[in-house]
């Protein structure tokens, strides 16, 4: 891990690692980290390290952070959760003695993410609070827009869409709407539609629900269509919320297709396989069923 023994490496001889005063600069997209959408390949995990490896050695900490960032996405959709931890934390060590509050408050609030893709709820609403005291201070200070909050207020929905509660998703969705402005690097609308979509399922607004995902589709085809493996599961549990085993079978079937394509959310493939098993079944395909049970053996997510 030669990034990693460079970052210990100037971190033991003090050289001062400098940052940039601005809490985002604007040349350096940042959406990716909010979304934990793009594809991901090896050979972009090797090219994100080596940028890792110039920027340190440039002294550029502020460059270094956001693509350690990047990579602690990458990693998270390989599945590969013990690089991203270690990948997130190099992150924070690096803004140790920083005063650039803002960009320590990206960086819990991916810690955060983390920890609620593996259910640690405490530690995971931990850092997401630390991540929003930091942004809400900064907001008050007239440092950042208040339209920043927007991007906290839409990972504490994410994460308790995936601790499956429902009405805190909702809150803390209709928060990051109220504070949503036109400001750089902002996470784009389709993102928190997506969300809109869960709560109307769970809220059993499914022909509603489905609308918003029919919506955002084609966007999410154009700009990011990785993210379409979480689309295409989720429209599969509202085909099934309605009987509807045909349609949820052939959903279920595009999400593991463009997994595969983009190498993308790889840990969701585990729960589509054993409802795609149960679904067949259900049809009374026993031969297809056992073969579709036999999906990569990786910790399954609640859709």
């Amino acid at each position: 891990m030669r990034y990693y023994i460079l970052i210990s490496f100037l971190i033991i001889l003090g050289l001062e690692l400098k940052a940039q005063d601005s809490s985002i600069p604007l040349n350096i997209s940042i959406k990716n980290t909010d979304t934990l959408a793009p594809q991901q390949t090896i050979s972009s995990i090797d090219s994100l390290k080596s940028v890792v490896s110039a920027n340190l050695v440039k002294g550029d900490t502020l460059k270094s952070v956001w693509t350690l960032m990047k990579l602690m996405d990458a990693y998270s959709h390989q599945a590969n959760y013990a690089q991203a931890y270690e990948t997130i934390w190099s992150a924070l060590t690096l803004m140790d003695n920083s005063k650039n509050k803002v960009v320590k408050s990206h960086i819990y609030r991916r810690l955060g993410a983390m920890y609620s893709f593996n259910k640690r709820k405490k530690e995971a609403l931990k850092y997401l609070q630390m991540s929003l005291d930091i942004m809400k201070e900064a907001v008050d200070k007239g440092t950042m827009p208040k339209a920043a909050l927007a991007n906290n207020y839409y990972t504490f929905s994410y994460t308790y869409r995936g601790l499956d509660e429902p009405e805190m998703a909702k809150k803390y969705l209709d928060s990051s709407l109220t504070y949503y402005g036109d400001i750089p690097d902002k996470i784009a609308l389709p993102f928190l539609k997506f969300e809109k979509s869960y709560v109307l399922r769970e809220e059993q607004k499914y022909e509603e629900a489905m609308q918003t995902l029919a919506e955002i589709e084609p966007w999410f085809e154009q700009n990011t269509p990785s993210y379409l493996v979480l689309v295409y599961a989720y429209w599969a549990v509202l085909h099934k919320r309605q009987g509807n085993v045909d349609k949820t079978i052939e959903y279920y079937k595009k999400a593991i297709s463009i997994s595969d394509k983009y190498q993308s959310h790889i840990d969701f493939t585990p729960f589509i396989y054993e409802k795609l098993s149960e679904d067949y079944k259900r049809l009374g395909n026993y031969k297809e069923a056992p073969k579709l049970g036999q999906g990569k053996n990786l910790e399954c997510k609640i859709l």
